[in-house]
């Protein structure tokens, strides 16, 4: 390799690093926020709303059922 692709390939190899960083964290951002927003469902009542219940069956199958 010449001086100049080894500069190229640096560059777009940070490039890449840096994109990869960025999708990891949008993900584990999102990932993070649902599971507050499940939580957050299971400590307050979700009795009586049927798509509450719906979302905490599907997302919480070990999850006390609301009967």
């Amino acid at each position: 390799m010449t001086p100049e692709q080894r500069e190229r390939y640096a560059r777009w190899q940070n490039h890449r690093v840096s994109q990869l960083s960025f999708s990891i964290n949008l993900f584990l951002g999102f990932s993070v926020s649902w599971l507050a927003y499940v939580i957050n469902l299971l400590l307050t009542s979700a009795k009586g709303n049927a798509v509450l219940e719906y979302v905490l069956v599907i997302n919480c199958p070990l999850a006390k059922r609301y009967d």
